[in-house]
């Protein structure tokens, strides 16, 4: 009967009785049963295996060697270290990726999670992994199995994990590049809202609403205050006109969709107090100008950038005089003028150009006329001075003046 239900083996009868011959029967048979039993044992040299499930009884398989082929059974450490579902190489390109695995992966199945080192940053949208020379899976990301970011995975040695679900690769925990606060923004544009937006709103400091959707631009320290927008940084020293609606703040592009929009602010900053315009900035429609709303005027701001300036004329009322500003004050000598006598002066300054318009007045007086006679190509004009009263006046008189640019075309 060799062993029971438990385990325990039971001789199937009496080899011998004292005092009595024993019959060869009943040896051969006990003998016979006995060799069953340790046939059916498990010999501890591997040669035999189990025919049936077995059962631990609540123990444990101590001293188990580390698992190298498909059908053997795994080590605590090796599970705890995922050096089963990790690839041991990594091959092809940034694009293309081959893993192998030990032990081979046979097969793809769904549910099945890899982990594998990157080579590098890849370059396509739709990088593949062939795994084992199973064929080559598309690497996708979530939500809804979306292509991947051109660089989404990342520097050499970054650790990735994806799941097949049953077409493609998907990565766990992945998410796209974020728009950094030390280079921003990383991207060649950035276009906030679209062109039937009506509507934008400061929310809070680094925070605006378009259409009252909240959109946060963490670096910069302000984007909308008390009525000005400011792109760009603190240290950002170049702003560079890109094209009609497009500058570019460091070299990066920021467009914006429709101009017109922006005369709810009292004013537009564009870059910091260190930038530098390269061209100009111009309005793309060309059927809209430039349109002041509300009381603060149209001129230049007194903001320390250097747009304005003062000069005081030597010697007598006819001295040339010389001040390279677009916008600014000439005091003129206070020698006496004659009444009814005029004066004129040359006025040399390299913000004037062949198509420029010099716009100037007395200041706080009302006794003279004054008028610009000409001005003349490479940075020059010449002002005329009247006294319109009948005496002698002796005035350190003040001029205004602002310059406007024109174009030939």
């Amino acid at each position: 009967m060799s062993r029971d239900g438990t385990g325990t083996y039971t001789p199937p009868a009496v080899m011998a009785t004292s005092n009595t011959i024993a019959s060869s029967v009943t040896v051969n048979s006990i003998i016979d049963d006995i060799a069953q039993a340790l046939t059916d044992s498990i010999n501890k040299d591997g040669t035999k295996a189990f025919a049936a499930n077995q059962s631990m009884g609540g123990n444990r398989l101590t001293s188990l060697g580390a698992g190298t082929a498909l059908t053997d059974a795994a080590q605590v450490s090796q599970v705890q270290k995922a050096n089963v579902q990790r690839a041991t190489t990594v091959g092809g390109s940034v694009d293309a990726i081959t893993l192998a695995f030990t032990p081979a992966i046979t097969s793809y199945t769904t549910g099945m999670v890899i982990r594998w080192a990157s080579a590098g940053a890849n370059t396509s949208t739709a990088p593949t992994v062939n795994i084992d020379t199973l064929g080559a899976k598309t690497i996708k990301q979530n939500p809804a199995a979306a292509a991947l970011a051109v660089g989404q995975l990342g520097a050499a040695g970054t650790i990735h994990m994806a799941e097949y679900n049953g077409t493609d690769f998907i990565l766990l925990g992945a998410s796209p590049q974020a728009l950094g606060t030390s280079d921003n923004p990383q991207f060649n544009s950035v276009n906030i809202g679209n062109a039937s937006d009506t509507t934008i709103t400061r929310i809070s400091a680094g925070v605006i609403a378009v259409e009252g959707k909240n959109v946060a631009l963490n670096g910069t320290t302000e984007v909308l205050t008390t009525g000005s927008i400011n792109l760009g940084h603190a240290s950002d020293t170049t702003l560079t006109r890109i094209s009609a609606g497009a500058v570019q703040i460091e070299g990066f592009t920021i467009s914006v969709n429709d101009l017109a929009r922006f005369h709810q602010c009292s004013f537009i900053q564009i870059g910091s107090a260190t930038s530098v315009i390269g061209d100009y900035f111009g309005f793309g429609n060309t059927a809209r100008g430039l349109r002041v709303v509300g009381t603060g005027g149209l001129g230049y701001y007194s903001d320390g950038l250097g747009a304005g300036g003062a000069v005081t004329q030597l010697t007598s009322k006819s001295t040339t005089v010389t001040l390279n500003k677009h916008s600014g004050k000439i005091t003129m000598h206070n020698a006496a003028l004659a009444g009814g006598a005029s004066v004129t002066f040359q006025f040399v300054n390299s913000a004037l150009d062949d198509w420029s318009t010099m716009m100037i007045n007395c200041y706080n007086n009302d006794r003279y006329n004054v008028d610009c006679l000409s001005t003349v190509g490479g940075g020059s004009a010449f002002i005329r001075v009247t006294n319109i009263t009948g005496g002698s006046l002796s005035e350190a008189l003040v001029l205004n003046f602002n310059i406007i640019t024109g174009a030939a075309n």
